[in-house]
């Protein structure tokens, strides 16, 4: 009887995570909240400016009604700045990447590399901070060799499968409610591509 349980736990404990932290138990780490106290954002959503449609319409409004903050393209980056330097500081100012996938994202130039500096700030801080969203099928031959490997080796959710939102509130920064996150401001700090929501 304890063999079936432990095999049972094993085959679906990720599963099971995601089951309880929906109906609002704590799974959360005290190191990672530490690190990302003054981080300005939850979400960096990072997707094709061909999908930004069906993002602005579907995603993003499902996203923020979890109660995340998100940093977009469209509301977040200011102008006269690189675009490689907008990008780093949207990753490094977000709790989580939260990578849309689609066959538009596969050939972009900026998306991949949006991708690379997410992943790369994950390897840093030692915290999957980058989640996938498979939105449609995407050929494995048609991403490069870093993002096929990573979506081989990652756990990531799909568009429309069951308990979709559950599962990317798992996945997604806890929230404790008595904490918030607040820009902060040093004196003499740089100026940032990055700008608050209003």
């Amino acid at each position: 009887m304890c063999l079936a349980v432990s095999a049972a736990y094993l085959r679906y404990r990720r599963e099971l995570k995601v089951w309880l932290y929906a109906r609002g138990c704590s799974l959360h780490c005290v190191k990672e909240d530490e690190m990302d106290e003054e981080k300005l954002f939850d979400v960096f959503l990072s997707f094709s400016s061909k999908d930004g449609g069906w993002v602005n319409a579907e995603l993003l409004p499902g996203v923020e009604a979890l109660g995340f903050s998100v940093c977009t393209y469209e509301r977040n980056f200011k102008g006269g700045f690189l675009l490689q330097d907008i990008i780093r500081d949207a990753v490094a100012c977000s709790r989580r990447t939260l990578l849309l996938l689609t066959q538009n994202f596969v050939e972009s130039d900026w998306c991949r590399l949006e991708f690379r500096l997410s992943y790369q700030r994950a390897v840093e801080d030692r915290i999957n901070r980058l989640v996938i969203v498979l939105v449609e099928e995407v050929a494995p031959d048609a991403m490069d060799e870093d993002l096929r490997m990573y979506v081989r080796a990652a756990n990531y959710l799909r568009w429309g499968e069951p308990r979709f939102w559950d599962k990317l509130l798992y996945s997604l920064p806890k929230k404790d409610a008595s904490k918030k996150l607040i820009p902060h401001k040093e004196p003499g700090h740089p100026v940032s591509p990055i700008a608050p929501t209003k």
